[in-house]
This record gives C-alpha cells, structure tokens and sequence, in this order.
C-alpha cells in the first residue's frame, strides 16, 4: 500500500524572500521612478553610469556638499594627472591675520591680567577695535580677492625651451567654481596662462543630475571626463 507524503512547510527564508517580494510591487516600483523623473536637476545623465562610491553619498539639495565634492575631485585631477602643483599662497595670507589676531587676543589678555583696571583699559581696548578690524579684513578677503577661486597651482612648461624651473618654463592655472542654487547648476572655469603670452578662459556649466545619481553618489568619472576636456580646450588654445 501507498504511503501518503505529506507536504513540508515552506521554510522561513522563503517565506521571507516571498514577502519581500510581494511589498516591492510593479506600482511601487513605477511610483519611485516617476519621482525621480519629476525632478530632471536630480535624476539626470549619471543614472546611466554605475554607481561610484569613492566619495559618500551626499544630500543633493546641500549645495555646499555637493560643491565641495566636485571642487575636491577637481584638485585630485588637477595635481595628480595634470601634474599642477597648488599654490597656497591665498590660504598662507589669510591663516597670517588669523594668527596676528589671535595674537591681539593672547595680548590683551596678559596684559589685563597682570595690569589692573583702568590702567590696563586703553591697551585693552586697543586690542579689542584691531581684533575686529582684522576680522573685517579677513572677511573682504575672503569675498574679494578669493571669491570664487578653489585652484591655483604651477606646472613645468614640457614644450618651453627655457631652462626648466624658471619662469618663462612654468605655465599657471586658475580655477573657478559656482553653483547656482535656483537652476541647480554646478560651473566650472579654468583659465591657463604661459610666459609671453596672453590667458586663456574655457567654462562650462551643467546641472547636477549630469554628475550624482539619484542617491546621492558622485559619478566621478563623468565629471573628471568634462573636466579633462575643459582642461585639453584650453591647452589646445593656448598652443
């Protein structure tokens, strides 16, 4: 006589797998990707690349996040493949009045300590109106004379017939960056200068959908792209 075969129960991953399954509907699925089409500044041209995750994933609607991730990639390029060497000389200025005014500070606080009021009021107080003076001018500094700048480096002129290191062999490099937050649009400026000859300026500007994904991820090796280009216009132009 026949044995009767009972059924085994289904096990817990598979029910898990089923249920897992069944909460990730095809109108769930198409409701996630009408949101994303709803906004083209964010889901743009880098949804077609894979997703790089050499840098964190970032909150797109945080401009200075998401230009600080561009600007960092962008000095990656230009001093590890370009072979630019950065200059400094803006931050050295700028850490030199923080210094001197931390300084001032340090000054008048010895001197109130071991002079007592009010003999010490007047040195004091001097200490206190050039603190704050040199606080203003680190702020215009920072507006006028940095602006918009995140570059400035020095290479080796490879075609120069002058003798290597000296000034008429080195050609440099400024780089500007902007990101209009109404069009969420990220603009890219380099600006390239040899020995004799006159400076010249290529910019580009697209949106930030062309270089994050949707999640957050840069797309590095688009954006590197754009720039490599930008870089090679304005080498070409200046040949």
């Amino acid at each position: 006589m026949a044995k009767s075969v009972k059924s085994r129960p289904a096990s817990s991953a598979a029910a898990a797998a089923a249920a897992a399954t069944s909460h990730t509907s095809p109108a769930n699925a198409q409701q996630q990707q009408q949101q994303q089409q709803q906004d083209p500044q964010v889901a743009g041209a880098a949804e077609q690349t894979a997703p790089e995750e050499s840098y964190p994933a970032v909150d797109l609607y945080d401009s200075v996040a998401v230009k600080s991730t561009m600007d960092d990639s962008l000095r990656g390029l230009l001093t590890l493949e370009a072979g630019f060497i950065e200059s400094h000389r803006r931050m050295d200025i700028k850490i030199g009045m923080s210094a001197a005014a931390i300084a001032l500070t340090g000054f008048a606080l010895a001197w109130g300590y071991f002079v007592p009021f009010p003999e010490s009021s007047l040195v004091v107080g001097t200490c206190v109106v050039l603190y704050f003076a040199l606080m203003l001018v680190i702020t215009a500094y920072t507006f006028f004379a940095e602006g918009v700048t995140v570059f400035e480096g020095l290479r080796q002129n490879v075609s120069a017939t002058a003798r290597p290191g000296s000034a008429k062999a080195q050609e440099s490099v400024v780089v500007d960056s902007e990101f209009n937050k109404l069009k969420h649009e990220y603009t890219l400026k380099i600006t390239l200068q040899r020995y004799g000859k006159a400076p010249v300026t290529e910019s580009l500007s697209k949106p930030v959908g062309s270089y994050f994904h949707s999640d957050g991820y840069f797309a590095e090796t688009a954006f590197d792209s754009d720039a490599r280009k930008l870089l090679k216009q304005v080498e070409s132009k200046l040949a």
